[in-house]
């Protein structure tokens, strides 16, 4: 759902965040070949794409948030509400 309702937004950050991905390749010291992955920003504060990828992602995560807050606010309620209703069901045991 989330995917389904933000992946745009995500998806519009994440190529103007690409621009500022640099991946490199070291070797470790058991001779093992690792790919690092870092941003690198010449002028962070005054780069406009920066800038909008970051509220993109910020909005997005902000609204599937709350999202989620609502969902497991509504399922708590429902299930208080189940809980009441069966509380009010006598049960019966049978004895043999």
């Amino acid at each position: 759902m989330i995917e389904n309702e933000y992946g745009q937004q995500f998806n519009e950050a994440n190529k103007l965040m690409d621009k500022f991905w640099v991946s490199e390749v070291t070797v470790n010291a058991e001779g093992k070949p690792t790919i690092l992955r870092r941003i690198e920003i010449n002028d962070p504060f005054h780069n406009q794409d920066f800038h909008n990828s970051i509220r993109m992602y910020s909005a997005a995560y902000k609204k599937a948030r709350y999202r989620i807050e609502y969902i497991i606010s509504e399922s708590n309620k429902m299930k208080k509400s189940l809980e009441n209703y069966l509380g009010k069901i006598p049960v019966t045991i049978e004895q043999k």
